[in-house]
């Protein structure tokens, strides 16, 4: 057994255990939900990767040959899907027209980069099969079928968990 370091792009996409405090899932859910959004820093790169390309790709490394993996890091991800908050935000209004975006500039946040994804895809074979269009499709579709129905009422469920702890248990 040997180590094998995978550098993960944000996530998105449907899971069993939703996360809407991602940028494609956060952004698809405000505006499917006619929820105002602001995006700060519009023209920023970042790296994305679905769940479910996430998940293929840890079988791939598994499964390959110890002499391709062994002590290697990988960039995790794809090149089709390096994208700035506004091609996100485009992809949605192109399946749910909307008025309640405002763009906004500096912001906390000022990463601003793009992954070359060239090693994962040369050593191992591995490109995405999903792009953010398909994450922004499933999300809607869920929307749409009400699989969110109380995603308002409780909106820090679906982020990341916060403990408060106290020193004791």
């Amino acid at each position: 057994m040997s180590a094998t370091l995978l550098r993960c792009a944000s996530a998105f996409g449907m899971a069993s255990r939703m996360r809407f405090d991602l940028t494609v899932n956060e952004f698809t859910r405000e505006i499917a939900c006619g929820k105002n959004l602001t995006v700060y820093d519009a023209n920023t790169w970042r790296p994305y990767c679905h769940v479910k390309d996430f998940g293929r790709l840890i079988e791939t490394v598994l499964q390959a040959p110890n002499d391709l993996v062994a002590f290697e890091v990988f960039n995790s991800g794809g090149d089709k899907n390096n994208a700035t908050k506004q091609m996100i935000v485009d992809k949605i209004l192109k399946r749910i027209p909307s008025d309640l975006v405002e763009y906004l500039e500096k912001g906390i946040d000022t990463r601003n980069y793009k992954v070359s994804f060239n090693k994962v895809k040369t050593v191992l074979g591995f490109e995405p099969k999903y792009s953010i269009q398909d994450g922004v499709d499933e999300i809607i579709y869920a929307f749409k079928n009400n699989i969110f129905e109380k995603v308002n009422e409780n909106r820090d469920f679906h982020g990341n968990y916060k403990i408060n702890y106290n020193g004791e248990f």
